[in-house]
């Protein structure tokens, strides 16, 4: 709905990005407020991948979470959206390294 034109930034993984491609296609600007996380290959905003480094993963289990969480608290410290991405990388990068759900 129009709502989606009121939301600053809008996060989806790969998987609900290809789900919803056409939609994506037919909304002017909406591609550009949208962070897609691509798992093992990091993460794209505004046509740029943020690579994330290759760690060993245990668990993904909270792994979008992590991400979001992360995202959210350093966007509010920074107002910085390239540098809330990459903490919240960093985040979940430690959550993935273990088993079951945890935290950072």
């Amino acid at each position: 709905g129009k709502w989606i034109m009121d939301v600053d930034f809008l996060k989806i993984n790969d998987l609900e990005y290809e789900q919803n491609k056409k939609f994506f296609d037919l909304s002017s600007g909406i591609l550009e407020k949208t962070i897609i996380t691509r798992g093992r290959l990091g993460c794209q905003f505004q046509g740029q991948i943020y690579a994330t480094d290759d760690v060993p993963v245990k668990d993904i289990s909270g792994a979008g979470d992590t991400f979001l969480a992360g995202l959210v608290v350093e966007y509010v410290r920074t107002d910085d959206i390239k540098k809330a991405i990459k903490f919240a990388q960093d985040c979940t990068k430690i959550v993935v390294q273990k088993h079951g759900v945890s935290t950072v």
